[in-house]
């Protein structure tokens, strides 16, 4: 079959319709043929949907490459945790690693004690959290993200982008703390979208530039930083020893697990009520009313 030289001009002219054309043969008995010719839209169509589906199947290669790295790091990082579980380090060494900018970032984010970075400050932090779990948050940081610590996002009507901590949050303007220590001030009018973000600003790839000798050195040095606090004085001048307890203190949620309360950053009793709280939180500035059914 072969298509007749008026349905050729036909069909340059972009008419698109069913056009039949007579099948050359020798026998003159021989069937009409019809030849349906698709429009251009729809071969368009048609081969948008494949590059589509190859698109998707190459999506899909780098997600499952993705997944094999995701677990590989965390194949590593379970290695370094059991190292440094049963390897003690040279605290030294680690605080000099603490402090090294090229090979750890600790010392950028973090400070013992003073006006607090974009992470928290260490001065104590190792009365607070037992080592394998201490150990843990160096290697998961995204999974004990402490509140008042989490990562914002801001972009601004002209198309900046700012993250950090938050630290002052108001009607007239927001102020962030970059990974860096500084502060950044923005007007919520030159505010296009502001969204916590799940992820940690502490890296979670420490192994890429210390061995696990050197990070059993740096929980080695993180262990020692305990309360400098040590005495203290008593109502009558007197000069007395803080002894720390025996038996560790242990704090109780006051809310059930379902109630997720975002950032919050301060709780207190509410007035005339014998159990109800106010609990204030800071980035979307509502103040919930927390009934409590002691009964």
């Amino acid at each position: 079959m072969k298509k007749c030289p008026e349905n050729i001009s036909l069909w340059k002219e972009g008419i698109k319709r069913t056009m039949i054309c007579q099948q050359r043969t020798t026998d003159p008995n021989a069937p009409v043929a019809k030849m349906n010719r698709r429009p251009r839209s729809t071969e368009l169509l048609l081969r948008a949907s494949i590059v589509v589906c190859l698109a998707l199947l190459l999506i899909a290669n780098v997600c499952r490459g993705q997944d094999s790295l995701v677990d590989a790091a965390a194949d590593v990082s379970q290695e370094y945790l059991n190292y440094t579980i049963n390897h003690e380090g040279d605290a030294d060494r680690g605080k000099k690693l603490f402090n090294d900018p090229k090979k750890t970032l600790c010392s950028s984010c973090h400070l013992l004690t003073g006006m607090e970075k974009s992470g928290p400050n260490l001065d104590g932090i190792a009365d607070k959290y037992p080592s394998e779990q201490l150990a843990r948050q160096v290697l998961y940081p995204s999974e004990f993200i402490a509140h008042g610590f989490e990562q914002i996002n801001i972009l601004t009507t002209d198309g900046k982008l700012f993250a950090g901590r938050m630290e002052r949050s108001n009607q007239i303007e927001v102020k962030l703390v970059d990974a860096q220590g500084k502060i950044n001030g923005i007007k919520r009018k030159q505010i296009e979208a502001i969204k916590e973000v799940p992820t940690s600003f502490m890296p979670a790839d420490l192994y890429r530039t210390i061995t696990k000798e050197e990070f059993a050195d740096l929980m080695a040095y993180l262990k020692t930083l305990k309360f400098a606090l040590q005495d203290g004085y008593a109502d009558d001048g007197r000069k007395i020893a803080i002894v720390p307890l025996k038996k560790s203190v242990s704090v109780e949620p006051i809310h059930p697990p379902e109630l997720n309360f975002e950032n919050p950053v301060w709780c207190g009793a509410l007035p005339g009520t014998s159990s109800d709280l106010l609990v204030i939180e800071h980035m979307t500035r509502r103040i919930w009313r927390l009934i409590r059914n002691d009964g």
